[in-house]
C-alpha cells in the first residue's frame, strides 16, 4: 500500500530541492503506521537526506579545491 507524502514548504512552486524531491515524488510504503513513531521516522529520514546532500556538496567542493590548488609541496 502506497502513501504519498506532501510537505508544505516556503519554496516557490517548481523549485527542486534535490534528493528529497525524488523520495516525495515516488512516495513511501506505509510500513510505519500512524502515530508519534511515524513522525520520528519522517524526521530521521529528512535529516539523513539533508546530511547526505550536504556531505555530497562538501566532497565536490573539496575535489574542486584540490584541482584548483594542484598537488601541494
Amino acid at each position: 500500500m502506497r502513501q504519498d507524502i506532501y510537505v508544505e514548504t516556503d519554496e516557490p512552486a517548481g523549485h527542486h530541492q534535490g534528493p528529497q524531491d525524488v523520495v516525495l515524488a515516488h512516495g513511501l510504503p506505509n510500513t510505519w503506521g500512524f502515530g508519534p513513531h511515524q513522525l520520528t521516522q519522517h524526521l530521521l529520514l529528512g535529516v539523513m537526506l539533508l546530511l547526505a546532500s550536504v556531505q555530497q556538496r562538501v566532497v565536490v567542493a573539496w575535489v574542486l579545491l584540490q584541482l584548483i590548488l594542484g598537488p601541494a609541496g
